[in-house]
């Protein structure tokens, strides 16, 4: 498998040509959106694998809710993070896991405390 770098402001046809002979394509965070949009479309209609190395805000926008507000659409951010009942579940794991851990190995402990 070959490898071709090509740098975002690159003309068009040139990564066109690129793309023609490879199996897939990843794309950097650092490609402007319109180029990244082209790419895209001109992957999926050549079928093409597409990897899209995301930036933040691209991951802040995939967590996103689209509501309106009179007639306008808007899309709210969440923010990242385990939620209160995710947190609460987590921690409930954590500490079966740990007294389980350490019934089972209490007993390498108390050789390790003799020697």
């Amino acid at each position: 498998m070959s490898v071709k770098t090509i740098s975002p402001d690159s003309p068009f046809d040139d990564v066109a040509e690129a793309l023609s002979s490879a199996d897939c394509l990843m794309i950097g965070p650092d490609c402007p959106e319109e180029t990244k949009s082209k790419l895209i479309f001109y992957s999926m209609k050549n079928d093409k694998l597409v990897y899209v190395v995301p930036s933040l805000y691209d991951l802040l926008v995939s967590k996103s809710v689209i509501t309106s507000l009179d007639d306008t659409m808007i899309v709210g951010v969440k923010p990242f993070g385990l939620t209160f009942d995710q947190l609460l579940v987590k921690r409930v794991f954590d500490i079966t896991l740990s007294l389980i851990m350490l019934i089972v190995l209490s007993p390498l402990f108390l050789l390790a405390a003799i020697a």
